[in-house]
């Protein structure tokens, strides 16, 4: 999420390509066709993996993890490597989706040819216009989506939307929409948020704050769409939803905090950490999940919904109506201070 906000700090009205509503399975058939080879004992070579990565649906992700993916995609798509794969699952979990990528390739294929029966697009459409005002629901033109085998995770920019095939597969079978509509929000986002108001320029030691408290507020909302489903729900088959909910329940009041202090701190013109991107990604959390979801979700509790979507094109609403919403719950929730409200106030004033 954080690398789709970084787009904010150009502070730039960008006049991205318009998209045509459609699924780009291209970059799958690309990994399968190195796959094949791989079934048949061919050793493939950098040239190979770099074409791979340079596809339109794996060159818009982070590929900070691009040699460990071939190492994984190697040893289990290579014949002979059964015992060796047994032993290495035990200590890497990221091997068990390579492991379904293999099972599930048929599977996969029969969801590609039968997508069209799901209706993906217009119901992703449907979730996400439900959480946009009136004056937004016809900002923005339906994207594209480019299909990978990679990394169990969406990704949206101003571009259109990515999305890993395998956790399609398992969201958009179980709730058709909700995952798509999630990652459709943040593109609609950069057309209410960038390409349709101008912010004035953020200072470099408040850029980092200025992105962190962006992304909160967007997967604090985009996680209205499809968290009910994808964590909350017992049936719901996503695969990294115990590791998310025990982050979610054990962290998030502890992540609200330290952004109270650290919005505290700017206020009192800090300087290092509250400046550093390293330190705001490591208390927001899943990229601004955890307290996000945690503020979204007691927003909407506590009857503010309505509130939230008037002010969508506003990442510093989002705190405020999550400190009325913590104020009105009581109980120990844990709220921003005077200090922190008056620092993202000036925020407001001085960039938005």
């Amino acid at each position: 999420m954080f690398k789709k906000i970084a787009l904010i700090l150009s502070f730039l009205i960008v006049a991205p390509a318009v998209h045509s509503q459609s699924f780009n399975f291209q970059p799958c058939y690309a990994f399968w066709k190195l796959t094949d080879r791989l079934r048949e004992g061919i050793k493939l070579t950098p040239k190979d993996w770099q074409q791979l990565k340079e596809t339109d649906g794996y060159k818009r992700v982070n590929t900070a993890a691009w040699n460990q993916f071939i190492q994984q995609v190697t040893l289990v798509y290579s014949p002979g490597n059964q015992e060796r794969i047994q032993q290495q699952i035990k200590t890497d979990r990221s091997l068990q989706r390579i492991i379904r990528y293999e099972k599930e390739e048929l599977s996969l294929k029969n969801y590609i040819a039968r997508i069209g029966q799901l209706h993906l697009m217009d119901s992703a459409m449907v979730y996400t216009k439900r959480m946009l005002p009136q004056k937004w629901k016809n900002c923005f033109p339906a994207p594209r989506v480019d299909f990978i085998l990679y990394n169990y995770d969406g990704s949206a920019r101003e571009y259109g939307v990515t999305m890993d095939l395998l956790m399609s597969y398992d969201m958009e079978t179980f709730r058709p929409g909700a995952f798509l509509g999630h990652e459709l929000l943040h593109y609609a986002l950069f057309y209410c948020r960038i390409k349709l108001r101008h912010f004035k320029s953020v200072p470099q030691n408040q850029q980092a704050a200025f992105v962190a408290i962006n992304g909160i507020s967007e997967e604090g909302i985009a996680d209205l769409i499809d968290k009910p489903f994808v964590l909350f729900d017992k049936q719901s088959p996503y695969q990294e939803k115990e590791a998310f909910l025990t982050l979610y329940e054990t962290q998030s009041s502890s992540c609200i905090a330290k952004l109270d202090q650290a919005f505290e701190q700017l206020a009192d013109q800090a300087g290092e950490p509250y400046t550093s991107f390293s330190y705001w990604n490591s208390i927001v959390l899943a990229t601004g999940h955890v307290p996000g979801m945690f503020m979204g979700r007691l927003i909407q509790q506590q009857g503010l919904t309505n509130e939230l979507i008037q002010h969508i094109d506003n990442p510093f609403a989002f705190f405020y109506l999550y400190d009325k919403a913590a104020r009105k719950e009581g109980r120990g929730t844990p709220a921003f201070s005077p200090k922190a409200l008056r620092f993202l106030k000036s925020m407001e004033k001085r960039h938005y």
